[in-house]
This record gives structure tokens, C-alpha cells and sequence, in this order.
């Protein structure tokens, strides 16, 4: 399960952790499903947190740490986006500007309206983390005020009664599909209820191997307009972190030591360079979300197909990086969990490097950022995101039978 690209060397780090600590009871919204039988992916209820559960047996490989040689010669590729049906176009610069990401609300109706004609849209949404599909759910006002149909993906047993209840209200024709998803099991579920392949909206929040999850979607040839996807906010360009799909139930135990999820410019990866979105929006804090207002980490897509029809190109890289460290700089520049060490304030180390003369913070980290980008500086990145990281992310992995399998990178330009 080799996550691959052509612009970034990947440092694939899989190793099973004996270590027995404290078991922190957080619900997330997803969590894997024990083992990949696909029975009824309907309505398919996990057993209790503390219900023990018999896990397959995991043969964890020995870590693979790869430090490019800077000296060898590298080739250099361009940036690409899919035309829609699985096969990429290069996409020139042009003078074609990247959308302004401060325009439009956050929000989907937003952006359909912003940036989707009417006549292409299909009024269907997949909403994958539902919990209630109420309470700070963007997907919600569509199905209530828009009366779109779909899907609602949710397995937490806290928030059954309600996320059933809401839906009742809504008078589109919209799936609860019960339980937590694997890959086999989303997949099999999309296709037994008849799920459309052309899709407005997709939200993927689930806590955990997101990525990997969404990937399997799009290879499925589902095509959302606008994508929301929860990003893991502590760890900045250039590393690319993701966790890894595994038949294991232990996802849910990893979150506050900030294992989970997928990084910014893992995100990027995937879905700009890989499928043709292009970034419209990101958000790391909520002022309106009083209770918790760091809660909210997102980034916002849209096809790069509709933005071209806007005048816009799909964002580069540096674009994406710039936003994450305005989004940063105008709230908070500490980090939530991963905190031993934290990378966002671990980065500014190399300010100097990048001849960051300025003493205004959120330059200093941006600067650091695109040196470590750079092909020359390559063993460093990677050897600063070993070092935050590979520790951390293991030490989280509290279950003796995790396998804790993610991957650890650096996106560059080389």
C-alpha cells in the first residue's frame, strides 16, 4: 500500500508498537471496521468501544526510512490535473490567477454557487462522518433548505437516534448508511443503494485514514464538484503525513496524541496533482463554534474543470502553503495534538537557511516551509519530518495489536 508521486520521495513508515498505556475514550466519527467481510453494508452496527474485538493477525513490516541523495540528478515534472475521466492533462501556469480563498463563505452552497452552473449540478451529496447530520455539519443546509438527496456514513452509537431523527425532516431521498466504513465496505455500499457516480458534494471527516478512504471513491469513478476534507492542522507544507487504511479498530485511541487524518500537503497531493481539484478554501478556526472553536481544520476543492470556466487555475503547491500559514498566523500557531515536539513551531529553525529576515512569525515558518520544498535541501526535509513526527505518531499508537501503519513524506519541487 505504497502511496505513490511523481513530484514527492516517500518515506513509508509501518511498524506494529508494543506499548501499553492509557487508552483514551474518544469517540471518532468513523473507525475501522474489524475485518473486510462485506455482509450488509446497510446497516451494519460495530460493537461498543470497550467490547473486545478479535483482530486478524497483523504482520507489521520493518520501517523503511529512504533519504534521497541530494547529488542525483533529478527530474523535474509538471503539474498535471484529470480531465474528468482518469487521465491527466498538464495544466500550464498561463495567466490564469488561483481562485482568492477569502471570497466566498465556507460553506457548500457557497461554492456551488460560486463556481458550479446549475444545469452541471445533480443534487446529490455524500456526507462521510454524518454524526447527527445536524450539529456543525456543512452538508445539513443542503438536505434541509436545499432538499438535495444522498448519503449520510456514520457509526457512533451517541448520535444514532438524532442523525435518524434529522433525517426523517428532510424531504429529499437520502441514505443513512449505518456503521463503521472500511474501503470494501464504502464501496459496496455506494453500489447496492444505486449511489450516483456524478455527485455535487462529498464531505470526508472521519478522524483517521481519510485519505486513503477518498482515494478508493475517486478510483471507484465518483465524481464530487466540491470536496470538503478535514486536514490534521499540526503539521505544515512541505510534509506529507497520512494515516494508513488497516484492518485494525484502534483509530479512535490516537487523535489527542495527533495521529490521524491527513496533512495539507497530503491533501494536495491527492487531490490537485492526482485528481484536478484545486484548493478554494481553508479553515483551522471557527469563531462562531464557541464550544470549540479549533475544532473545525478544513479544506475546501472544487474541480478544476469549473474553475478553468471561471477564469481560474487549480492553486499550486506555494499557493496552498501560503494559505495554511495566513490561516495559521491569524489564530493560533501552536499546535492542538501533535505537541512532542509540535512542527509548527519546530519549522522556524530553518529561517535563516531561508534567509527570512523578517521577524514577523507567520513569514519566518512560510519562508522555512518553501526551503525545505526545495531540491536541494531534500535529506533535511526529510530528516526534520523523521524527527518530528516518526516517534510521535508511533508513541500514539497505544493498542499492543495496532499495526499503525502511516506514511511520512516530503512534497517537493524537484
Amino acid at each position: 500500500m505504497r502511496f505513490t508521486s511523481k513530484t514527492s520521495p516517500f518515506l513509508i513508515v509501518a511498524s506494529g508498537i508494543l506499548f501499553l498505556g492509557f487508552s483514551l475514550n474518544l469517540e471518532l466519527f468513523f473507525a475501522m471496521e474489524p475485518t473486510d467481510e462485506v455482509e450488509d453494508p446497510i446497516f451494519h452496527v460495530q460493537a461498543p468501544f470497550d467490547t473486545p474485538v478479535s483482530q486478524p493477525s497483523v504482520i507489521s513490516p520493518t520501517p523503511v526510512q529512504v533519504i534521497p541523495d541530494p547529488t542525483q540528478e533529478q527530474t523535474k515534472t509538471t503539474p498535471h490535473v484529470s480531465n474528468g475521466n482518469g487521465k491527466f492533462i498538464v495544466v500550464p501556469g498561463g495567466d490564469l490567477p488561483a481562485p482568492n480563498f477569502q471570497e466566498h463563505g465556507l460553506n457548500f452552497w457557497s461554492f456551488l454557487e460560486a463556481y458550479v452552473p446549475v444545469e452541471s449540478r445533480s443534487n446529490y451529496v455524500f456526507n462521510i462522518g454524518a454524526r447527527d447530520g445536524k450539529d456543525h455539519d456543512p452538508t445539513y443546509d443542503l438536505f434541509a433548505l436545499h432538499n438535495m438527496d444522498g448519503v449520510e456514513f456514520e457509526g457512533g452509537d451517541h448520535v444514532k437516534d438524532d442523525l435518524y431523527r434529522n433525517v426523517a425532516m428532510f424531504k429529499g431521498d437520502v441514505e443513512v448508511s449505518w456503521g463503521y466504513l472500511s474501503q470494501p465496505i464504502a464501496v459496496a455500499t455506494l453500489k447496492k443503494i444505486g449511489a450516483k457516480k456524478d455527485i455535487d458534494v462529498l464531505k470526508m471527516d472521519i478522524g483517521s485514514y481519510d485519505a486513503d478512504l477518498l482515494e478508493t471513491i475517486l478510483a471507484e469513478g465518483y465524481h464530487p464538484k466540491v470536496i470538503m476534507v478535514e486536514m490534521n492542522p499540526d503539521i505544515p507544507p512541505p510534509i506529507v503525513f497520512r494515516q494508513k487504511y488497516a484492518t485494525d479498530n484502534f483509530y479512535r485511541k490516537k487523535v489527542f496524541a495527533g495521529n490521524y487524518g491527513a496533512s495539507t500537503s497530503a491533501w494536495f497531493e491527492l487531490l490537485s496533482e492526482n485528481y484536478g481539484y484545486g484548493l478554494v478554501g481553508m479553515e483551522v478556526f471557527d469563531k462562531s463554534y464557541k464550544e470549540c472553536p479549533r475544532c473545525e481544520h478544513n479544506m475546501w476543492f472544487v474541480d478544476g474543470s469549473f474553475l478553468k470556466q471561471k477564469g481560474y487555475r487549480v492553486a499550486t503547491h506555494e499557493d496552498v502553503t501560503d494559505e495554511f500559514w495566513r490561516c495559521h498566523y491569524t489564530t493560533d500557531l501552536n499546535c492542538i495534538h501533535a505537541t512532542k515536539p509540535c512542527p509548527l513551531g519546530s519549522i522556524s529553525r530553518f529561517a535563516d537557511s531561508a534567509q527570512a529576515t523578517t521577524k514577523n512569525e507567520e513569514q519566518k515558518r512560510l519562508a522555512s516551509s518553501k526551503f525545505l520544498m526545495e531540491c536541494g535541501n531534500i535529506a533535511t526535509a526529510n530528516n526534520f519530518a523523521l524527527e518530528m513526527l516518526d516517534a510521535q505518531m508511533r508513541a500514539a499508537c497505544y493498542a499492543p495489536e495496532d499495526p499503525c501503519a502511516f506514511e511520512l513524506g516530503i512534497h517537493n519541487q524537484c
